[in-house]
Protein backbone atom coordinates (compact mmCIF):
# COMPACT_ATOMS: atom_id res chain seq x y z
CA UNK A 1 0.00 0.00 0.00
CA UNK A 2 2.83 2.37 0.93
CA UNK A 3 4.59 1.55 -2.31
CA UNK A 4 1.47 2.40 -4.34
CA UNK A 5 1.14 5.73 -2.52
CA UNK A 6 4.83 6.43 -3.08
CA UNK A 7 4.52 5.66 -6.81
CA UNK A 8 1.43 7.90 -7.09
CA UNK A 9 3.24 10.70 -5.28
CA UNK A 10 6.25 10.29 -7.53
CA UNK A 11 4.08 10.28 -10.63
CA UNK A 12 2.28 13.44 -9.50
CA UNK A 13 5.61 15.18 -8.85
CA UNK A 14 6.86 14.12 -12.28
CA UNK A 15 3.70 15.41 -13.95
CA UNK A 16 3.95 18.68 -12.04
CA UNK A 17 7.53 19.26 -13.22
CA UNK A 18 6.71 18.26 -16.80
CA UNK A 19 3.51 20.31 -17.05
CA UNK A 20 5.06 23.32 -15.29
CA UNK A 21 7.70 23.49 -18.01
CA UNK A 22 5.16 23.10 -20.84
CA UNK A 23 2.34 25.24 -19.42
CA UNK A 24 3.72 28.77 -20.12
CA UNK A 25 4.59 27.86 -23.71
CA UNK A 26 1.15 26.37 -24.34
CA UNK A 27 -0.36 29.59 -22.99
CA UNK A 28 1.86 31.72 -25.24
CA UNK A 29 1.08 29.49 -28.25
CA UNK A 30 -2.62 30.13 -27.72
CA UNK A 31 -2.18 33.87 -28.28
CA UNK A 32 0.35 33.33 -31.04
CA UNK A 33 -2.11 31.44 -33.26
CA UNK A 34 -5.24 33.51 -32.53
CA UNK A 35 -5.09 35.63 -35.73
CA UNK A 36 -5.07 32.37 -37.71
CA UNK A 37 -8.29 31.22 -36.05
CA UNK A 38 -10.04 30.71 -39.41
CA UNK A 39 -7.31 28.29 -40.52
CA UNK A 40 -6.73 26.41 -37.25
CA UNK A 41 -10.10 26.84 -35.57
CA UNK A 42 -9.80 23.75 -33.36
CA UNK A 43 -6.26 24.44 -32.12
CA UNK A 44 -7.11 27.24 -29.62
CA UNK A 45 -9.76 24.96 -28.07
CA UNK A 46 -7.27 22.07 -27.88
CA UNK A 47 -4.75 24.32 -26.12
CA UNK A 48 -7.46 25.50 -23.72
CA UNK A 49 -8.31 21.89 -22.85
CA UNK A 50 -4.61 21.19 -22.30
CA UNK A 51 -4.33 24.18 -19.95
CA UNK A 52 -7.45 23.14 -18.01
CA UNK A 53 -6.12 19.59 -17.55
CA UNK A 54 -2.66 20.83 -16.49
CA UNK A 55 -3.96 23.59 -14.19
CA UNK A 56 -4.44 21.45 -11.02
CA UNK A 57 -0.87 20.16 -11.34
CA UNK A 58 0.83 23.56 -11.71
CA UNK A 59 -1.25 25.91 -9.55
CA UNK A 60 0.10 26.99 -6.16
CA UNK A 61 -1.88 28.45 -3.27
CA UNK A 62 0.07 31.73 -3.34
CA UNK A 63 -0.79 32.26 -7.03
CA UNK A 64 -4.29 33.35 -6.07
CA UNK A 65 -2.88 36.33 -4.17
CA UNK A 66 -1.90 37.90 -7.50
CA UNK A 67 -5.52 38.66 -8.41
CA UNK A 68 -6.83 42.18 -7.89
CA UNK A 69 -9.88 40.97 -6.04
CA UNK A 70 -12.57 43.68 -6.30
CA UNK A 71 -12.65 44.00 -10.13
CA UNK A 72 -12.32 40.23 -10.41
CA UNK A 73 -15.33 39.69 -8.15
CA UNK A 74 -17.31 42.30 -10.12
CA UNK A 75 -16.57 40.36 -13.29
CA UNK A 76 -17.49 37.07 -11.60
CA UNK A 77 -20.77 38.64 -10.44
CA UNK A 78 -21.47 39.74 -14.00
CA UNK A 79 -20.79 36.25 -15.40
CA UNK A 80 -22.87 34.65 -12.63
CA UNK A 81 -25.79 36.98 -13.42
CA UNK A 82 -25.66 35.99 -17.10
CA UNK A 83 -25.76 32.31 -16.19
CA UNK A 84 -28.59 32.70 -13.64
CA UNK A 85 -30.61 34.91 -16.00
CA UNK A 86 -30.22 32.32 -18.77
CA UNK A 87 -31.20 29.37 -16.57
CA UNK A 88 -34.13 31.01 -14.78
CA UNK A 89 -35.69 32.30 -18.00
CA UNK A 90 -34.89 29.03 -19.83
CA UNK A 91 -32.89 30.78 -22.54
CA UNK A 92 -29.99 28.36 -22.84
CA UNK A 93 -30.38 27.96 -26.57
CA UNK A 94 -30.67 31.71 -27.22
CA UNK A 95 -27.83 32.79 -24.89
CA UNK A 96 -25.40 29.86 -24.78
CA UNK A 97 -22.98 31.08 -27.46
CA UNK A 98 -22.38 34.53 -25.94
CA UNK A 99 -22.43 33.46 -22.26
CA UNK A 100 -19.96 30.70 -23.11
CA UNK A 101 -17.55 33.25 -24.59
CA UNK A 102 -17.81 35.47 -21.49
CA UNK A 103 -16.84 32.43 -19.42
CA UNK A 104 -13.95 31.67 -21.80
CA UNK A 105 -12.44 35.10 -21.10
CA UNK A 106 -12.84 34.65 -17.35
CA UNK A 107 -11.47 31.08 -17.36
CA UNK A 108 -8.50 32.16 -19.48
CA UNK A 109 -7.62 34.76 -16.85
CA UNK A 110 -7.77 32.14 -14.06
CA UNK A 111 -5.69 29.70 -16.12
CA UNK A 112 -2.96 32.33 -16.35
CA UNK A 113 -2.40 32.30 -12.55
CA UNK A 114 0.41 29.68 -12.58
CA UNK A 115 2.31 31.53 -15.34
CA UNK A 116 5.21 33.40 -13.77
CA UNK A 117 6.60 35.28 -16.76
CA UNK A 118 4.37 37.79 -18.59
CA UNK A 119 7.12 38.34 -21.19
CA UNK A 120 6.21 35.11 -22.98
CA UNK A 121 2.62 36.30 -23.44
CA UNK A 122 3.73 39.78 -24.51
CA UNK A 123 6.13 38.33 -27.07
CA UNK A 124 3.39 36.04 -28.35
CA UNK A 125 1.14 39.07 -28.99
CA UNK A 126 3.95 40.98 -30.74
CA UNK A 127 4.91 38.06 -32.97
CA UNK A 128 1.29 37.15 -33.71
CA UNK A 129 0.68 40.75 -34.84
CA UNK A 130 3.77 40.67 -37.07
CA UNK A 131 2.80 37.28 -38.51
CA UNK A 132 -0.75 38.48 -39.21
CA UNK A 133 0.53 41.66 -40.88
CA UNK A 134 3.04 39.81 -43.06
CA UNK A 135 0.43 37.23 -44.08
CA UNK A 136 -2.02 40.03 -44.95
CA UNK A 137 0.60 41.95 -46.95
CA UNK A 138 1.44 38.77 -48.85
CA UNK A 139 -2.27 38.36 -49.70
CA UNK A 140 -2.41 41.98 -50.86
CA UNK A 141 0.56 41.38 -53.17
CA UNK A 142 -1.17 38.31 -54.62
CA UNK A 143 -4.35 40.33 -55.24
CA UNK A 144 -2.41 43.16 -56.87
CA UNK A 145 -0.66 40.66 -59.10
CA UNK A 146 -3.99 39.06 -60.04
CA UNK A 147 -6.26 42.09 -60.43
CA UNK A 148 -3.91 45.07 -60.55
CA UNK A 149 -5.95 46.93 -57.92
CA UNK A 150 -6.54 46.86 -54.17
CA UNK A 151 -8.93 49.32 -52.52
CA UNK A 152 -7.63 49.55 -48.97
CA UNK A 153 -10.84 51.02 -47.56
CA UNK A 154 -13.22 48.60 -49.25
CA UNK A 155 -14.46 46.07 -46.67
CA UNK A 156 -15.22 43.55 -49.39
CA UNK A 157 -11.66 43.70 -50.70
CA UNK A 158 -10.07 43.70 -47.26
CA UNK A 159 -12.04 40.63 -46.14
CA UNK A 160 -10.47 38.71 -49.04
CA UNK A 161 -6.90 39.65 -48.09
CA UNK A 162 -6.61 40.34 -44.36
CA UNK A 163 -5.94 37.29 -42.17
CA UNK A 164 -8.63 38.40 -39.72
CA UNK A 165 -11.30 41.13 -39.69
CA UNK A 166 -9.86 44.62 -40.02
CA UNK A 167 -11.26 45.56 -36.59
CA UNK A 168 -9.50 42.73 -34.73
CA UNK A 169 -6.31 43.19 -36.73
CA UNK A 170 -6.36 46.85 -35.70
CA UNK A 171 -6.95 45.84 -32.07
CA UNK A 172 -4.02 43.41 -32.24
CA UNK A 173 -1.78 46.14 -33.66
CA UNK A 174 -2.80 48.50 -30.84
CA UNK A 175 -1.96 45.82 -28.24
CA UNK A 176 1.39 45.17 -29.92
CA UNK A 177 2.19 48.89 -29.91
CA UNK A 178 1.26 49.22 -26.23
CA UNK A 179 3.42 46.24 -25.30
CA UNK A 180 6.42 47.63 -27.18
CA UNK A 181 5.91 51.11 -25.72
CA UNK A 182 5.71 49.76 -22.17
CA UNK A 183 8.78 47.56 -22.74
CA UNK A 184 11.04 50.42 -23.81
CA UNK A 185 13.37 51.86 -21.18
CA UNK A 186 14.73 55.41 -20.79
CA UNK A 187 18.26 54.06 -20.35
CA UNK A 188 20.09 52.21 -23.12
CA UNK A 189 18.64 48.84 -23.96
CA UNK A 190 19.51 46.86 -27.07
CA UNK A 191 15.85 45.85 -27.48
CA UNK A 192 14.57 49.45 -27.60
CA UNK A 193 15.31 49.74 -31.32
CA UNK A 194 13.28 46.60 -32.03
CA UNK A 195 10.32 47.85 -30.01
CA UNK A 196 10.49 51.23 -31.77
CA UNK A 197 10.54 49.49 -35.16
CA UNK A 198 7.55 47.39 -34.08
CA UNK A 199 5.60 50.52 -33.07
CA UNK A 200 6.31 52.22 -36.41
CA UNK A 201 5.52 49.07 -38.43
CA UNK A 202 2.17 48.43 -36.70
CA UNK A 203 1.16 52.10 -36.92
CA UNK A 204 1.91 52.28 -40.65
CA UNK A 205 -0.02 49.05 -41.23
CA UNK A 206 -3.04 50.35 -39.32
CA UNK A 207 -2.99 53.43 -41.57
CA UNK A 208 -2.52 51.29 -44.66
CA UNK A 209 -5.59 49.13 -44.02
CA UNK A 210 -7.56 52.20 -42.91
CA UNK A 211 -8.34 50.73 -39.50
CA UNK A 212 -10.38 53.57 -38.08
CA UNK A 213 -10.61 51.77 -34.75
CA UNK A 214 -6.81 51.54 -34.45
CA UNK A 215 -6.22 55.14 -35.55
CA UNK A 216 -8.92 56.52 -33.23
CA UNK A 217 -7.72 54.40 -30.28
CA UNK A 218 -4.09 55.44 -30.79
CA UNK A 219 -5.22 59.08 -30.85
CA UNK A 220 -7.11 58.53 -27.58
CA UNK A 221 -4.01 56.92 -26.09
CA UNK A 222 -1.93 59.87 -27.31
CA UNK A 223 -4.30 62.21 -25.47
CA UNK A 224 -4.22 60.06 -22.34
CA UNK A 225 -0.40 60.15 -22.44
CA UNK A 226 -0.52 63.89 -21.81
CA UNK A 227 -1.96 63.30 -18.33
CA UNK A 228 1.17 61.42 -17.27
CA UNK A 229 4.58 62.89 -16.53
CA UNK A 230 5.50 66.57 -16.14
CA UNK A 231 4.15 69.76 -17.79
CA UNK A 232 0.64 68.27 -18.13
CA UNK A 233 -1.07 71.63 -18.80
CA UNK A 234 1.23 72.48 -21.71
CA UNK A 235 0.89 68.99 -23.18
CA UNK A 236 -2.90 69.04 -22.98
CA UNK A 237 -3.04 72.48 -24.61
CA UNK A 238 -0.82 71.38 -27.50
CA UNK A 239 -2.79 68.17 -28.09
CA UNK A 240 -6.11 70.08 -27.97
CA UNK A 241 -4.91 72.53 -30.63
CA UNK A 242 -3.58 69.66 -32.78
CA UNK A 243 -6.88 67.74 -32.55
CA UNK A 244 -8.86 70.87 -33.41
CA UNK A 245 -6.74 71.41 -36.53
CA UNK A 246 -7.01 67.74 -37.55
CA UNK A 247 -10.80 67.81 -37.07
CA UNK A 248 -11.14 71.01 -39.12
CA UNK A 249 -8.97 69.71 -41.97
CA UNK A 250 -10.76 66.32 -41.95
CA UNK A 251 -14.15 68.03 -42.15
CA UNK A 252 -13.07 70.20 -45.06
CA UNK A 253 -11.69 67.22 -46.99
CA UNK A 254 -14.22 64.56 -45.97
CA UNK A 255 -15.73 64.06 -49.45
CA UNK A 256 -12.33 63.74 -51.09
CA UNK A 257 -11.07 61.35 -48.43
CA UNK A 258 -14.19 59.22 -48.63
CA UNK A 259 -14.22 58.90 -52.41
CA UNK A 260 -10.50 58.81 -53.23
CA UNK A 261 -8.87 57.26 -50.19
CA UNK A 262 -11.46 54.95 -48.70
CA UNK A 263 -12.69 53.73 -52.08
CA UNK A 264 -10.83 53.82 -55.36
CA UNK A 265 -13.92 52.54 -57.18
CA UNK A 266 -17.33 54.21 -57.21
CA UNK A 267 -19.01 52.43 -54.32
CA UNK A 268 -22.52 53.40 -55.46
CA UNK A 269 -22.16 50.88 -58.30
CA UNK A 270 -21.59 48.01 -55.89
CA UNK A 271 -24.90 46.52 -54.70
CA UNK A 272 -23.22 44.90 -51.70
CA UNK A 273 -22.46 48.28 -50.14
CA UNK A 274 -25.00 50.55 -48.49
CA UNK A 275 -26.07 53.24 -50.94
CA UNK A 276 -25.80 56.48 -49.05
CA UNK A 277 -23.12 58.98 -48.03
CA UNK A 278 -21.94 56.65 -45.25
CA UNK A 279 -22.00 53.50 -47.34
CA UNK A 280 -18.67 52.33 -46.00
CA UNK A 281 -20.10 52.05 -42.49
CA UNK A 282 -23.39 50.30 -41.68
CA UNK A 283 -23.42 51.28 -38.01
CA UNK A 284 -25.57 54.37 -38.52
CA UNK A 285 -28.54 52.27 -39.63
CA UNK A 286 -27.85 49.57 -37.03
CA UNK A 287 -27.72 52.03 -34.15
CA UNK A 288 -30.84 53.76 -35.43
CA UNK A 289 -32.67 50.43 -35.14
CA UNK A 290 -31.10 49.82 -31.72
CA UNK A 291 -32.47 53.18 -30.54
CA UNK A 292 -35.94 52.30 -31.90
CA UNK A 293 -35.95 48.94 -30.10
CA UNK A 294 -34.80 50.48 -26.82
CA UNK A 295 -37.51 53.14 -27.05
CA UNK A 296 -40.24 50.63 -27.84
CA UNK A 297 -39.23 48.19 -25.08
CA UNK A 298 -38.69 50.78 -22.34
CA UNK A 299 -36.46 49.83 -19.38
CA UNK A 300 -35.45 46.19 -19.73
CA UNK A 301 -34.75 44.10 -16.63
CA UNK A 302 -34.59 40.56 -17.99
CA UNK A 303 -33.69 41.49 -21.57
CA UNK A 304 -34.77 40.00 -24.88
CA UNK A 305 -32.03 37.31 -24.98
CA UNK A 306 -29.18 37.56 -27.49
CA UNK A 307 -31.18 35.74 -30.14
CA UNK A 308 -34.22 37.88 -29.37
CA UNK A 309 -32.16 41.05 -29.90
CA UNK A 310 -31.01 39.80 -33.30
CA UNK A 311 -34.59 38.97 -34.26
CA UNK A 312 -35.76 42.44 -33.19
CA UNK A 313 -33.02 44.01 -35.31
CA UNK A 314 -34.04 41.87 -38.29
CA UNK A 315 -37.61 43.15 -38.00
CA UNK A 316 -36.34 46.72 -37.80
CA UNK A 317 -34.13 46.34 -40.88
CA UNK A 318 -37.07 44.95 -42.84
CA UNK A 319 -39.26 47.91 -41.81
CA UNK A 320 -36.84 50.86 -41.66
CA UNK A 321 -34.52 50.34 -44.67
CA UNK A 322 -36.15 51.51 -47.89
CA UNK A 323 -33.47 50.58 -50.43
CA UNK A 324 -34.17 46.98 -51.45
CA UNK A 325 -30.54 45.97 -52.11
CA UNK A 326 -29.40 47.44 -48.79
CA UNK A 327 -32.29 45.75 -46.96
CA UNK A 328 -31.46 42.38 -48.53
CA UNK A 329 -27.81 42.75 -47.54
CA UNK A 330 -28.65 43.65 -43.91
CA UNK A 331 -31.11 40.77 -43.58
CA UNK A 332 -28.62 38.34 -45.06
CA UNK A 333 -25.77 39.43 -42.76
CA UNK A 334 -28.04 39.57 -39.65
CA UNK A 335 -26.01 42.46 -38.24
CA UNK A 336 -25.90 42.58 -34.45
CA UNK A 337 -25.89 45.77 -32.34
CA UNK A 338 -22.18 46.52 -33.01
CA UNK A 339 -21.88 47.75 -29.43
CA UNK A 340 -21.16 45.17 -26.73
CA UNK A 341 -22.62 47.24 -23.91
CA UNK A 342 -25.87 48.02 -25.71
CA UNK A 343 -26.05 44.33 -26.62
CA UNK A 344 -25.87 43.32 -22.95
CA UNK A 345 -28.59 45.85 -22.08
CA UNK A 346 -31.02 44.73 -24.78
CA UNK A 347 -30.28 41.03 -24.36
CA UNK A 348 -29.80 40.65 -20.60
CA UNK A 349 -31.26 43.81 -19.08
CA UNK A 350 -30.14 46.86 -17.15
CA UNK A 351 -28.55 44.85 -14.30
CA UNK A 352 -26.15 43.17 -16.72
CA UNK A 353 -25.24 46.55 -18.21
CA UNK A 354 -24.71 47.99 -14.72
CA UNK A 355 -22.41 45.13 -13.71
CA UNK A 356 -20.17 45.24 -16.79
CA UNK A 357 -19.96 49.04 -16.66
CA UNK A 358 -19.14 48.86 -12.93
CA UNK A 359 -16.28 46.52 -13.77
CA UNK A 360 -14.83 48.88 -16.39
CA UNK A 361 -15.33 52.06 -14.33
CA UNK A 362 -13.98 50.63 -11.07
CA UNK A 363 -10.98 49.07 -12.82
CA UNK A 364 -10.27 52.32 -14.64
CA UNK A 365 -10.30 54.47 -11.51
CA UNK A 366 -8.36 51.86 -9.52
CA UNK A 367 -5.58 51.79 -12.12
CA UNK A 368 -5.73 55.39 -13.39
CA UNK A 369 -2.20 56.10 -12.13
CA UNK A 370 -0.84 53.16 -14.17
CA UNK A 371 -0.52 54.27 -17.80
CA UNK A 372 -0.08 50.78 -19.27
CA UNK A 373 -3.08 49.20 -17.53
CA UNK A 374 -5.24 52.25 -18.25
CA UNK A 375 -4.50 52.19 -21.98
CA UNK A 376 -5.06 48.44 -22.29
CA UNK A 377 -8.43 48.83 -20.57
CA UNK A 378 -9.33 51.77 -22.83
CA UNK A 379 -8.43 49.76 -25.94
CA UNK A 380 -10.88 47.01 -24.89
CA UNK A 381 -13.58 49.50 -23.94
CA UNK A 382 -13.17 51.29 -27.29
CA UNK A 383 -13.54 47.97 -29.11
CA UNK A 384 -16.73 47.25 -27.17
CA UNK A 385 -18.21 50.58 -28.25
CA UNK A 386 -18.21 49.52 -31.92
CA UNK A 387 -18.10 45.72 -31.81
CA UNK A 388 -19.75 42.79 -30.01
CA UNK A 389 -16.46 41.07 -29.20
CA UNK A 390 -18.20 38.35 -27.16
CA UNK A 391 -19.92 37.19 -30.35
CA UNK A 392 -16.55 35.99 -31.66
CA UNK A 393 -14.19 33.41 -30.19
CA UNK A 394 -11.20 35.61 -30.98
CA UNK A 395 -12.85 38.48 -29.11
CA UNK A 396 -13.33 36.34 -25.98
CA UNK A 397 -9.67 35.31 -25.99
CA UNK A 398 -8.48 38.90 -26.42
CA UNK A 399 -10.75 39.96 -23.56
CA UNK A 400 -8.97 37.33 -21.46
CA UNK A 401 -5.63 38.84 -22.49
CA UNK A 402 -6.75 42.32 -21.40
CA UNK A 403 -7.84 40.88 -18.03
CA UNK A 404 -4.38 39.35 -17.62
CA UNK A 405 -2.71 42.69 -18.37
CA UNK A 406 -4.99 44.74 -16.13
CA UNK A 407 -6.11 42.58 -13.19
CA UNK A 408 -2.97 40.56 -12.52
CA UNK A 409 -0.12 41.63 -10.25
CA UNK A 410 2.89 40.70 -12.39
CA UNK A 411 5.44 41.95 -9.87
CA UNK A 412 4.40 39.88 -6.85
CA UNK A 413 6.26 36.73 -7.89
CA UNK A 414 9.50 38.54 -8.70
CA UNK A 415 9.23 40.55 -5.48
CA UNK A 416 8.75 37.35 -3.49
CA UNK A 417 11.84 35.86 -5.10
CA UNK A 418 13.89 38.95 -4.20
CA UNK A 419 12.62 38.80 -0.61
CA UNK A 420 13.59 35.14 -0.34
CA UNK A 421 17.11 35.84 -1.61
CA UNK A 422 17.48 38.78 0.80
CA UNK A 423 16.35 36.70 3.77
CA UNK A 424 18.75 33.91 2.85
Amino acid sequence: MHQILFICSLFREFMKILLSSIYPYAFAALFLILPFDEYVRALPNILMILLVVAFPYVIEKEDFSRIKKTPFFLLCGFALFLVVNTLLLERSQENFSVVNKVLIGLVLFILYLPVRDIKKIKNAIIFSALAAILFSLYSVVLMLNETGIFNVGNPLRSSETLIVDRLYLGFLSVCSILISYSSMTKTFNEYNKYHLANIIFNTLFALFIVSRYAVATLLIILIVTQFYGKKKTLKITIIAIALALISFISYQLKDTVTKRFLYAEDYTTNPKLVKDQNSFDQREKIWSCVANIAQEEGILFSGLSFQGTKDALQNCYAYEISDQETKTWFLKKRYNTHNQFIDFYLSMGIIALGLIMSFFLYTFFKNRSDFVKTTFLLSMFSLGMIENFFHRQIGAYYFGFILIMVLMDHNSFSNNKISEKTSN
